[in-house]
């Protein structure tokens, strides 16, 4: 970017000088143009962004709450830098503003292959063909620059096209041509071409997808955005080594968007409508059903780095449409929806529309966890949907579980994971006849129940994280910055989407190809700063209405670095166990004294359970077994409450000790220590009276000290300092009674 700008700094200076003379013929006297700047961009463009006043949007983005943010970032803050440098000249000289200032510009994105796309400048001077004499000569004695023409002839007339490759870096190339009124500048000389041999050809006009799109906003705010949808799969995929269905989807359904952009506060916003492709889609299936409400959020993780969601008022309507779509536009697909089908219904004996699609309520959505080291970047995903009824959900899926079952000889026991029941759903594609291929990445999943929604996912261990986040309250409902950003859209939708950035950088960097990894990792800080990004559909007819809007947090990077190392210090943390007493035995009223044991099976040779029981009370030391036969727990009791202390153990041969715990009378008092799997102390936690109060330290598995802060009666209260794992002090929070105290 610097060495456009200095090559436009060159060109505005040897400008005013070569084109001074020309000052009044230009003005009063040339010949308009003839050639309409937009038609100059070919029809493979995947964005458009247009503005007839460019001093002006400028002027609106750079007194911006926003840019005054972004230039505090070394990136924006030199290239601000050179933006002012080129602005003065413009503002300091009349040749330069007739020049230059108050033009219309289009910029553009356009594919120059399928997998490389680059920019097309495309500047309408409006001032006839003596100015481009005067520039064209001028760029001869452009400094740093070796200049080469070539003749480029087709139908539309004879060009020049000029190349002009930086003297010390040949890799650097920019290309100019001028049709007509037209400037056209690329980094891309194929573009170019393609440019000119499409000069006359009026395609935009001639696109009634097109057409019909622009006449939605006649009016623009500071530019005009036009998305081509047909491009925008292979323009992604210049980004990412894999598909990403939900561009995917839209991609194949949706023709183009026309958007406004405007900056506000600390962010950017795109408003506006889409139209739908002539071809039958799966948002064709949407596109007549009303809205549905959006709700799935409350009980997902807030470590959710993505939120797909489709909702809808009826979802045998969408069903409906959508088999419809398939069997009118991908008969192929439709035969394996079919087979699906016959096989659920005729073979396994599953009642489709009694124990399924009756209870479906308004909302299905998908989620892509920040990715747990023990799970693998294709199963850090869980799918959600909202039921009308939660009782019939539940009979529902064990109807379906059961059918499965005798089908199939694979035997899974479920099992409780913290008062939640995981059940696992052995069937290979069992979404994709009711939902589409949306969600077939969703296969033979374990599922639970939590509120009024079922909730699938591929890994154990991202429902056990959901479900861990979900009982101590860390869930996207209680993030208030979140829900604060999902005010900004409609609260009925038909898809949304929404991108928590921090949380999603370690997928964008997996999935990004290696060469382009290194510029990634220079830009994490800026690239996670936006920390929120959210794209809406909602039908309006053949229309739909379109918000996109992109959130800028300077706190973003630290505060989700700090909240990870959290989340990793407190999810995995044994005192749930501990405060909640869920450890603890109790009897009946009416049992023996004396010896006391339970067994894992019916011939009473696996002990689950023993000790002594007195006055119907566990009495004495107590032993808990794994089912392996490890020892699990070592507690002591004194007439049924728990005294002294306490010792937890890891599944292993060694009985590795998982934390030690000192009890009065059912009450955690003292230092509670809890260490890692290899025997290093993972933290320290002072209690009193049953709660938290005092010093607590949390360490890495090296040993070194991740977070130090203090508790008053269960809340953090104080400084908390966090570190990385090479002792480097990260940042510190400061709190007062559970409340988090903003920086002054």
């Amino acid at each position: 970017m610097k060495k456009v700008l200095k090559f436009f700094m060159y060109l505005i200076l040897i400008g005013i000088l070569a084109v001074g003379g020309y000052f009044i013929y230009i003005k009063f006297f040339a010949s308009k143009g003839t050639v309409d700047a937009f038609n100059t961009i070919p029809d493979d463009a995947v964005f458009i962004v247009e503005t007839t006043n460019l001093s002006q949007a400028w002027s609106t983005i750079n007194d911006s709450e926003l840019w005054q943010h972004l230039i505090e970032t070394q990136y924006f803050g030199d290239l601000n830098d050179d933006i002012e440098l080129v602005n003065t000249f413009l503002d300091s000289n009349a040749v330069a503003k007739l020049l230059f200032k108050d033009t219309k510009l289009i910029v553009a994105g356009v594919m120059s292959s399928p997998k490389e796309w680059d920019f097309l400048f495309a500047v309408d001077l409006e001032k006839g063909s003596t100015t481009f004499q005067s520039l064209n000569k001028i760029i001869d004695v452009i400094d740093g620059f070796k200049v080469t023409r070539t003749e480029f002839k087709n139908d539309n007339g004879k060009y020049t096209i000029i190349q002009l490759t930086d003297e010390k870096d040949s890799e650097f190339k920019i290309y100019i041509t001028f049709a007509e009124n037209v400037v056209l500048v690329s980094f891309n000389g194929g573009i170019i071409q393609k440019s000119l041999e499409q000069l006359y050809d009026n395609h935009w006009e001639k696109n009634k997808n097109f057409v019909e799109i622009m006449q939605q906003i006649p009016q623009r705010k500071l530019f005009k955005i036009y998305a081509n949808y047909s491009k925008i799969d292979d323009f992604m995929g210049t980004f990412l080594t894999s598909e990403d269905k939900t561009i995917t989807m839209l991609a194949n359904s949706l023709a183009f968007s026309v958007l406004n952009f405007d900056v506000n506060k600390n962010q950017i916003i795109l408003d506006g409508y889409a139209n739908l492709d002539s071809v039958g889609s799966y948002v064709h299936a949407l596109a007549n059903v009303e809205p549905g409400k959006l709700s799935a959020y409350k009980i997902m993780t807030d470590q959710s780095a993505a939120y797909v969601s489709i909702a809808f008022d009826d979802y045998f309507q969408f069903y409906n449409n959508l088999m419809n779509e398939y069997t009118e536009n991908y008969p192929e697909e439709a035969k394996d929806i079919e087979k699906g089908l016959d096989l659920l219904k005729n073979v396994i004996k599953i009642n489709i529309e009694e124990d399924l699609f009756s209870w479906i309520g308004n909302e299905i959505a998908l989620f892509k966890i920040r990715p747990l080291s023990t799970v693998s970047k294709q199963e850090d995903i869980a799918f959600v949907i909202q039921t009308n009824d939660i009782e019939a959900a539940k009979d529902g899926m064990a109807q379906i579980v059961k059918q499965i079952r005798k089908w199939s000889p694979f035997k899974f026991k479920e099992y409780d994971y913290k008062n939640f029941e995981i059940s696992y759903l052995k069937q290979k594609a069992f979404f994709k006849p009711f939902f589409g291929k949306l969600f077939e990445g969703i296969d033979e999943p374990y599922f639970t129940f939590i509120e009024d929604y079922v909730v699938f996912s591929n890994s154990q261990e991202i429902l056990q994280q959901i479900i861990d986040d979900y009982i101590a309250g860390r869930t996207l409902s209680k993030d208030a910055k979140f829900q604060s950003f999902l005010d900004d859209f409609s609260v009925k939708s038909t898809i949304s989407a929404f991108i928590m950035m921090p949380k999603m950088y370690p997928t964008l960097y997996y999935f990004t190809p290696t060469a382009d990894r290194n510029d990634l990792k220079e830009n994490e800080e800026l690239i996670m700063s936006f920390a929120r990004v959210g794209f809406q559909l909602v039908s309006k007819g053949k229309m739909f209405t379109t918000t996109l809007i992109a959130e800028y947090d300077e706190d973003a990077y630290f505060e989700d670095l700090t909240g990870k190392l959290e989340t990793e210090a407190q999810s995995d943390i044994f005192t749930y166990y501990i405060d909640s007493l869920g450890f603890i035995i109790s009897f009946e009223d009416n049992m023996e004294d004396g010896e006391y044991a339970e067994y894992f099976d019916e011939n009473n040779k696996d002990v689950r359970i023993e000790g002594k029981i007195a006055d119907s009370k566990p009495d004495g030391l107590w032993r808990t077994y794994y089912e392996d036969g490890h020892i699990e727990s070592a507690v002591t009791y004194d007439h049924g409450e728990v005294n002294g202390i306490a010792y937890f153990y890891y599944d292993d041969v060694e009985n590795t000790l998982r934390a030690e715990v000192t009890f009065e009378d059912n009450k955690c008092i003292g230092t509670y220590k809890e260490y890692y799997d290899n025997g290093a102390r993972k933290a320290n936690i002072l209690y009193r009276k049953g709660t938290k109060d005092g010093e607590a330290e949390f360490y890495y598995r090296t040993g070194n000290i991740k977070i130090e802060g203090k508790y008053n009666n269960g809340q953090k209260d104080g400084k908390w300092v966090f570190y990385s794992e090479n002792g480097e002090k990260l940042t510190v929070e400061k709190w007062k009674n559970g409340e988090k105290k903003k920086e002054k």
